[in-house]
């Protein structure tokens, strides 16, 4: 039980961390084109990691009731 709800999380990191990769690249795409100077990604380097940890404490939370039903 706990195993499962360990690689889910890995899993589910694996596909944050893929949608900050691509969120980063539309970013800087569409600011080459508009040309509006921000630097890289901006807020998203703050906000990512927030989510996964977010997303980590859920997971542990979710381990913890497994364990106890």
């Amino acid at each position: 039980m706990i195993l499962c709800s360990l690689q889910i999380a890995e899993v589910y990191l694996m596909i944050l961390d893929g949608i900050q990769k691509w969120v980063c690249r539309m970013y800087t795409q569409v600011k080459m084109v508009v040309g509006i100077p921000i630097n890289g990604c901006g807020g998203m380097k703050y906000l990512f990691p927030v989510i996964k940890h977010m997303s980590m404490i859920t997971s542990y939370i979710t381990m913890i009731m497994m364990g106890r039903i």
